[in-house]
């Protein structure tokens, strides 16, 4: 049996370009950070922490969702101010550089100049850089702005609580089987997103 494309250990795993923390940190701050920064953890992860600015798109769903990155990141290109991203146009991150490097060869198959943050999060968060939280913007947001289109408001699950947000999830999920009656934190511990928006 083949392992899945998305598995990092293989004779290709330390052959993928990576980025320094302090480097990337340093670029950011000089405005001269890469064009995106796309972080391929699970959205609790991401909601956790993650750096200012990054999309999430787990690397499992990354294949189902590379021509809209790509679209993506064609637009932030034309509009940044030398078309080039520092040192590369995409910086791939996950927690330990682990996921990464499925994402940055997928990316690179595909025409995008990309890099993985050198050992993830676990090491930007050791050097003290600067990380936010919150649940993360879905990709249809990212790509209604790429495109120049009205940037559709994140659905809210109605008041009536977690049992109607299943159109209303910003993870985009069908449902999720919270119990309703515990409202927010119940919506948390069922289905692992940080920030879920179902309200009791």
């Amino acid at each position: 049996m083949s392992a899945p494309w998305w598995w990092p250990f293989n004779a290709l795993f330390w052959k993928i370009p990576s980025v320094a923390s302090r480097k990337l940190s340093e670029g950011i701050a000089a405005g001269k950070g890469p064009i995106l920064l796309l972080d391929v953890r699970s959205p609790s992860e991401y909601g956790s922490f993650h750096i200012e600015g990054a999309l999430n798109v787990t690397v499992y769903s990354l294949k189902e969702n590379i021509e809209a990155v790509k679209e993506i990141v064609a637009s932030l290109k034309s509009k940044s101010n030398d078309g080039k991203g520092y040192p590369h146009d995409v910086v791939c991150i996950c927690l330990s550089a682990h996921r990464s490097p499925p994402a940055v060869r997928l990316l690179k198959e595909h025409g995008i100049d990309a890099c993985q943050l050198a050992y993830g999060m676990a090491a930007w968060r050791l050097g003290g850089y600067p990380t936010v939280s919150g649940a993360p913007e879905p990709i249809s947001q990212w790509l209604a702005r790429a495109r120049g289109e009205a940037v559709p408001d994140t659905p809210v699950a109605p008041a009536g609580g977690i049992d109607t947000a299943g159109a209303g999830c910003a993870q985009g999920a069908p449902a999720c089987g919270a119990d309703k009656s515990g409202g927010k934190a119940a919506a948390d511990s069922a289905c692992g997103v940080t920030a879920c928006a179902a309200s009791k």
